[in-house]
């Protein structure tokens, strides 16, 4: 007889297990056999006892099963890269959530976008684009502190201001600069440019944010830097001779 060997659990990885039954349903011509499959976590093992935690939402619960080893291999198969796999599961409907939000945004349809990014945000409570889709609908739909609310829980996102989310820290300041917080916006500007201080838009926005605020000189400061960048920037060009000619009416 081969020697029975206890899951291990040494791979780093939490190690799942699957219990797959079948049962049989109804009689004589409308009998069928109906399959169900429950997942556990392997979470150790006691001398020739194996622990697992029934898995509910993907999250191990209180409800423990001990089973001796000789049952387990019966009636447990593992399953390879359960948790990797239900990642990509999520991350491609999180995905579809934002993109149909996105489009009904830009449509104009504010409740079903809303729907979206509130499908989205159960999958993803700190995801930034729909969170700043959801304060974008919000202020779509009249709720002015809905929207504000929002957009100061985004700022304690610590991935924010990370280069791959360029588009989405520049629509936040713009947000920002549109619900006339105006300091808040410049500060995300600040910190949008120290994450990438060659984009000539990301000074063209903090210009009209500070412009918008009140401080003229640096507005147009800053409209110069980003003429710098890029000398065939004619939205610069075109901003500046404005700000230039016209103090601000705060």
């Amino acid at each position: 007889m081969a020697d029975q060997t206890p899951p291990s659990g040494g791979s780093g990885q939490p190690e799942v297990y699957v219990e797959a039954k079948e049962m049989k349903i109804g009689t004589g011509g409308t009998a069928r056999i109906q399959k169900s499959e429950t997942f556990y976590q392997l979470m150790g093992t006691e001398e020739d006892v194996v622990v697992l935690s029934l898995l509910i939402k993907d999250t191990p619960s209180k409800i423990i099963e001990k089973v001796p080893l000789d049952e387990f291999e019966k009636r447990f198969a593992r399953v390879e890269n359960y948790f990797k796999e239900k990642a990509k599961e999520i991350n491609v409907n999180l995905s579809r959530h934002l993109s149909v939000g996105e489009q009904h945004l830009e449509k104009q349809e504010y409740y079903s976008a809303e729907f979206e990014f509130d499908s989205a945000l159960k999958m993803d409570q700190r995801n930034l684009r729909a969170n700043l889709g959801k304060s974008q609908t919000r202020a779509a739909l009249g709720d002015e502190q809905g929207a504000v609310e929002i957009l100061k829980k985004m700022s304690d996102f610590d991935d924010l201001y990370q280069i791959e989310n360029k588009h989405v820290f520049n629509k936040y300041g713009i947000q920002l600069r549109n619900h006339k917080m105006y300091d808040d916006s410049v500060q995300s500007y600040v910190k949008a440019l120290k994450c990438d201080s060659g984009d000539e838009h990301l000074f063209y926005n903090l210009a009209r944010a500070l412009y918008e605020k009140g401080d003229q000189e640096k507005a147009c400061r800053v409209l110069k830097n980003a003429i710098r960048l890029n000398p065939d920037f004619k939205d610069g060009e075109t901003l500046l001779a404005y700000y230039e000619k016209h103090p601000p009416q705060t």
